[in-house]
């Protein structure tokens, strides 16, 4: 990117800028999740993600939700195996 210009075989772009990504607010965000499913009383995921939604608006996407609600729960991906809750 030395000539701000990348190309390939179909399609050539110019005034091209590289930049160091920004720092994200997610892990943040997954965390401040974590703790606030940690206090709150057990319900139905589906019950708690409306309810998270609500507190943390639309920034919180259902991936985020997920990593939250997996470490809070302690719950590993996929159907529980047999005999497992």
């Amino acid at each position: 990117f030395a000539a701000n210009t990348a190309a390939s075989t179909h399609y050539t772009f110019t005034s091209v800028m590289v930049a160091a990504a920004s720092s994200s607010a997610i892990p943040d965000l997954v965390d401040e999740c974590e703790a606030w499913l940690g206090v709150q009383p057990k319900a139905v995921k589906k019950v708690l993600l409306a309810a998270a939604l609500k507190r943390f608006g639309k920034a919180l996407t259902q991936r985020q939700f997920d990593m939250a609600y997996g470490r809070a729960y302690r719950r590993a991906r996929g159907r529980p195996r047999n005999g497992e809750n």
